[in-house]
């Protein structure tokens, strides 16, 4: 059985800018663009936050189900913000995934597992999600990698 990401980091009130599959030899990887709050800092006040443009992978995904509703004629400066996600252990090494966002909003698929990659720095912030300048910020070359099988 694999490990995937969300048993391991927190990705409660991750602000999502984009969303993006990559089709490639008969399978199709999903990727979340997301400001990743790596640090809650909450025993100043007020609450400080560390905080970090990201892309949240999930590889060989199937099953796609997404629930996302905008009206009128603006989507803000983000798709979604993430509440949490649940993830269900399936035979061969796959997990059901449900990403909860405000709203009840969610995206639900099947994936074999997960990578996080950090994609600029790191920003101390009394809010949860970054500006496009602090998302610009190429300081971090932070990078986790597939999750192997535990052993």
């Amino acid at each position: 059985m694999n490990s995937h990401i969300v048993e391991t980091e927190s990705f409660h009130d991750n602000y999502i800018h984009a969303m993006a599959f990559t089709d490639e030899n008969f399978s199709s990887d999903l990727e979340l663009d997301i400001d990743h709050i790596k640090e809650w800092l909450c025993d100043e006040t007020p609450c400080n936050f560390v905080a970090a443009p990201a892309t949240l992978s999930f590889k060989n995904v199937s099953s796609l189900v997404i629930s996302i509703n905008r009206t009128g004629f603006t989507m803000n400066s983000y798709l979604g913000c993430i509440l949490e996600i649940k993830l269900t252990h399936l035979q061969s090494s796959r997990a059901m995934y449900e990403v909860i966002m405000v709203g009840d909003e969610s995206i639900k698929f099947e994936a074999e597992s997960s990578m996080l990659t950090y994609t600029g720095g790191e920003v101390k912030t009394t809010v949860q999600y970054l500006s496009k300048s602090e998302r610009a910020t190429p300081n971090s070359s932070f990078k986790r990698d597939w999750l192997k099988p535990a052993p």
